[in-house]
């Protein structure tokens, strides 16, 4: 014979009334009894200890103050394990680079919140998941939570927490992961954006103090998180007492406002705990040299008085000068864009047929076409009709003044190599084999408050 279970006594009334958990959250001297945090009132809400559901009265002997956070969560997640995780992190099989190595040394033993300074592309991120995956293995920690700008980013950081390449496992919970769901003990942490951050704060602070569970933190790309903008706000409301340790990476850790959040700074500069410049950078070979090369030229646009102005980026203008000067050459429908591109791609197309191996791409050259632009020849020429014989006024039906770089060309401008550059400012002369100087001259109409004499900046001190 066969024993029906028998359904527990169900207390007909179903939930705590305010003044209740009010008096409940004033004996647990206003914390919540899972976190142990100091929550407001209005964070807070009555929990039963024994289930309603399993027939726990609803009185207040059976009555615990939680905070949102820990309440929500609570029937949902999978058991905690004190001082340990289930998860499967594992250290790097794959060398790491130098910098990271020393960057471990100087850092893991180190309690405050860590600050690395390194250069975009130095490997950052790698860095940071053997960071996670030691404080892990030496039971430092058992829970990662990653702060990042964007989803791409987020995304990113989860699929090299696989492992994969030799890098450090540190498995992260799946895209779509909410601080409202579990962290199941399969996963070492969540990744998140500083923007759910500020949005969920009181949950992702919940997350970081839950009961047996010691939290590092990673910020990456913080330095957006200033100490008066909500992002920082957030961060330091969330994880300031609650974080076991801070990681904070960027590769611009610099605020003109206001001090990013757990860095230090003297004199009004963020102190690193270990930097790694690009100088350095181009020194191990980890990332490539930038070149910059400065284009020059002239502008030629109509003044509200009926003149012609040309002015080129060596003269020295004042503020609305430089505008309509930039505004002219910048016209998506003028020379000097398509020229830049045009330029650019015949280097490029130099470089990767000659001197340089890191240019070449499997499959043979790209080449770059941009949009043809109106009055561009369709038969491969510049675009000047005036260099077929037909005269701008005749092919635009309008006067040669009242249109916008459609064929306004008159003389040549200089499109000037003047030099390259990397980043840390060492020049270096143009490649054997460039190419002649590309001319050309752009002209555009200004607003009717311009000033016809092309003030300059000391006319307008004066």
């Amino acid at each position: 014979m066969t024993t029906q279970p028998i359904s527990p006594q169900l207390d007909p009334r179903r939930y705590f009334t305010a003044a209740e958990v009010t008096a409940a959250w004033l004996l647990q001297d206003r914390r919540c009894r899972e976190c142990n945090r100091d929550v407001p009132r209005d964070l807070v809400e009555g929990d039963h200890i024994i289930a309603w559901s399993a027939g726990g009265p609803t009185t207040m002997e059976n009555l615990q103050v939680l905070c949102i956070a820990c309440n929500r969560r609570k029937g949902i997640r999978e058991g905690v394990v004190e001082g340990k995780t289930l998860a499967a992190v594992a250290m790097g099989t794959a060398p790491l680079r130098r910098w990271q190595e020393r960057a471990l040394e100087a850092t893991l033993k180190t309690f405050s919140p860590v600050l690395i300074d390194a250069c975009p592309g130095a490997g950052k991120t790698r860095f940071a998941l053997e960071y996670a995956a030691r404080l892990f293995l030496e039971h430092v920690v058992n829970r990662v939570l990653i702060v990042v700008p964007t989803v791409r980013v987020a995304d990113q950081w989860i699929e090299a927490g696989s492992g994969a390449g030799g890098a450090a496992a540190v498995p992260l919970a799946p895209a779509g992961w909410r601080p409202t769901q579990p962290l199941f003990q399969r996963w070492a942490g969540g990744v998140f954006t500083y923007h759910a951050l500020f949005a969920q704060t009181t949950m992702f602070e919940a997350l970081a103090a839950e009961p047996g569970f010691k939290t590092l933190v990673i910020f990456d790309e913080i330095h957006p998180a200033g100490a008066d903008s909500a992002w920082g706000i957030a961060a330091q409301q969330a994880f300031m007492a609650a974080a076991t340790r801070i990681l904070s990476l960027s590769g611009t850790a610099f605020r003109t406002r206001d001090p990013i959040v757990f860095i230090q700074t003297r004199e009004g500069k963020s102190v690193a705990d270990y930097t790694y410049s690009y100088g350095d950078a181009l020194a191990d070979g980890v990332c490539r040299p930038l070149r910059f090369a400065a284009i020059g030229g002239t502008a030629t646009f109509r003044t509200p008085g009926g003149g012609i102005e040309t002015v080129s980026f060596d003269d020295d203008l004042n503020e609305q000068g430089e505008s309509y000067r930039l505004r002219t050459v910048l016209a998506p429908d003028g020379d000097h864009l398509r020229e830049m591109l045009r330029t650019a791609d015949e280097e490029l197309t130099r470089l990767r047929t000659t001197t340089d191996p890191d240019a070449r791409r499997t499959g043979g050259v790209h080449r770059l076409r941009p949009r043809r632009c109106r009055g561009t020849d369709p038969q491969g020429g510049d675009g000047d009709p005036a260099d077929r014989g037909v005269q701008p006024s005749q092919r635009s039906g309008r006067s040669l003044t009242a249109s916008r770089d459609r064929g306004l060309r008159q003389g040549h401008l200089g499109m000037d190599r003047v030099g390259a550059h990397d980043q840390r400012g060492c020049g270096h002369p143009p490649p054997a084999g460039t190419r002649p100087r590309h001319q050309h001259r752009h002209r555009a109409e200004l607003p009717a408050d311009h000033r016809p004499d092309r003030p300059h900046r000391s006319e307008q001190r004066g």
